[in-house]
């Protein structure tokens, strides 16, 4: 019986052996690509153009947290950036971790990236749309534009 037992798992091991040699070999591929990940995240992180300042590791989903220069980039950049940030994080060039996105100046979420791709909330769109649009001077030009105090135009009284 024990000798039964003992055959068992012995070929049960040699069985999952080349499996353990496969994902192995596998890693040895993605090294490099993960690699070059890490590279271009401490390129565009807090040393180089700041677009993402922290990531939060605590809890699933990670957080990550982005600076003032995200809000700049454009659509592709943003998504890029969150992509890439994604395959590093599951170590694996193919496979994607849920990540939740967070603004680094007001500690709100502002968008995900998961099931559905990547997301940037209504709330933050909108928010950065008025960033991006001119203000307008709601009282009126300014001083310096204004004609002058006393106008000729204006009707006289007389005293």
């Amino acid at each position: 019986m024990k000798v039964k037992r003992h055959l068992q798992a012995v070929l049960l091991i040699s069985l999952l052996l080349p499996f353990s040699r496969a994902g192995a070999q596998e890693f040895k591929k993605w090294q490099p690509k993960l690699m070059e990940f890490k590279q271009w995240l401490d390129s565009v992180g807090g040393a180089g153009e700041r677009l993402w300042l922290r990531l939060d590791s605590k809890s699933r989903p990670h957080r990550v947290y982005v600076g003032e220069d995200f809000d700049k980039a454009d659509e592709s950049l943003k998504e890029r950036l969150i992509e890439v940030f994604s395959h590093h994080l599951a170590g694996h060039p193919e496979k994607f971790m849920l990540i939740d996105i967070f603004d680094a100046r007001t500690g709100a979420q502002i968008g995900e990236f998961g099931w559905g791709g990547f997301k940037l909330f209504s709330n933050y769109l909108q928010a950065l749309k008025q960033l991006k649009e001119p203000k307008e001077n709601k009282i009126g030009p300014p001083l310096s534009d204004s004609p002058s105090l006393v106008s000729d135009n204006l009707p006289r009284t007389s005293r």
